[in-house]
């Protein structure tokens, strides 16, 4: 089995740092790549995507990302592969 937790953010909340323009549409571009290109064969409800927008579980707050290592580590098998991408 395959996981994959993937995080795109293009807004940030400190000043410090700048807003991206892509991150999240290469967040989504990347899920559908793993999950429908053929030979890569990752199953879509192993994929987890969190941006920062839409459904407050699947923002990339600190909380989520770690909630969704819990997950995967929770899930994962003997010579499961796993991915995470930021």
């Amino acid at each position: 089995m395959k996981h994959a937790i993937i995080v795109g953010i293009n807004a940030y909340d400190h000043d410090a740092l700048r807003d991206l323009t892509y991150a999240k549409s290469d967040a989504q571009t990347f899920r559908e790549k793993l999950i429908s290109r053929p030979g890569i064969d990752f199953l879509a409800e192993n994929v987890r995507l969190l941006v920062n927008d839409g459904e407050s579980s699947k923002i990339p707050s600190r909380a989520n990302i770690l909630v969704a290592l819990e997950e995967v580590c929770g899930a994962a098998q003997k010579d499961d592969l796993g991915m995470s991408k930021k």
